[in-house]
């Protein structure tokens, strides 16, 4: 996450430079994952979680038949090729390592198998990922190897550059309302993601549950906005300017 998408430049300086690290890495790039993998463990010693996170579409929307190849290549290069060569490399410390691992995977728009217009290749790329764990944990059981989880978090609607570079967001009504609906800044999501993710291995240990899902949007919470927003006007224009303060009305 960058400055603009709203998570402060300087995290050692927020939470204690002896807590965080950072380094860079080409997700794209099966080298720079080994150098990220030979960082992390001089730095912090075992990995005990690793998040794919890495996703986008190079701020690029319109239809496939439209989108140059190297955005789609960049853009599968970063979402699902940078998944697989992230678990590839996570499994093969943590499987090493005495208290084991476990990696999350980070869902996003398109993983429910729904139409992704205008971002087509985004959105084939986080569907693939509920599959792809699906393989990981049979592997590992074939494999004998028992002391590794692999898991989803689902951040649901996170307002950032990306999700507003979407022009389409301003004359489309029902985009308008779903996105002031639900849409949470990046360090809300964040936070409330690593505190789901910390709960996880005590479940695997305790409960022998793997594949387990993190999410921030539940169905609960989208009801509950939805509600506010129709009887109370709640976060009517809150990230975008709306016309009416009744969507439904204007459909």
């Amino acid at each position: 996450n960058s400055v603009r998408d709203g998570v402060a430049p300087d995290p050692p300086s927020r939470f204690g430079a002896d807590k965080v690290r950072g380094t860079v890495c080409d997700v794209g790039k099966g080298e720079d994952f080994d150098k990220l993998v030979e960082f992390t463990k001089s730095e912090l010693g075992d990995i005990d979680m690793w998040i794919n996170n890495a996703g986008g579409n190079l701020y690029r929307y319109g239809p496939l038949f439209e989108m140059e190849d190297r955005i789609i290549q960049a853009t599968v290069d970063v979402n699902l090729v940078g998944t697989l060569l992230g678990c590839k490399r996570a499994i093969n410390v943590m499987k090493d390592q005495p208290r084991g691992g476990h990696i999350f995977n980070m869902l996003g728009q398109g993983q429910d198998g729904a139409p992704t217009a205008n971002v087509s290749v985004y959105g084939c790329s986080k569907r693939g990922l509920e599959q792809l764990n699906k393989s990981l944990r049979k592997e590992l059981k074939v494999a004998d190897i028992s002391n590794v989880g692999i898991h989803l978090m689902s951040p649901g609607i996170v307002k950032t550059d990306l999700l507003m570079a979407d022009k389409t967001i301003k004359v489309d009504k029902v985009k308008k309302f779903i996105i002031n609906c639900l849409a949470e800044p990046a360090p809300d999501v964040a936070e409330e993601l690593v505190r789901g993710a910390r709960v996880v291995p005590l479940k695997f240990e305790k409960e022998n549950l793997d594949g387990q899902k993190v999410p921030f949007l539940t169905p609960d919470k989208v009801l509950g906005k939805f509600a506010a927003r129709v009887f109370t006007g709640k976060n009517r224009g809150r990230w975008v300017e709306e016309e009416t303060y009744l969507p439904f009305t204007d459909f």
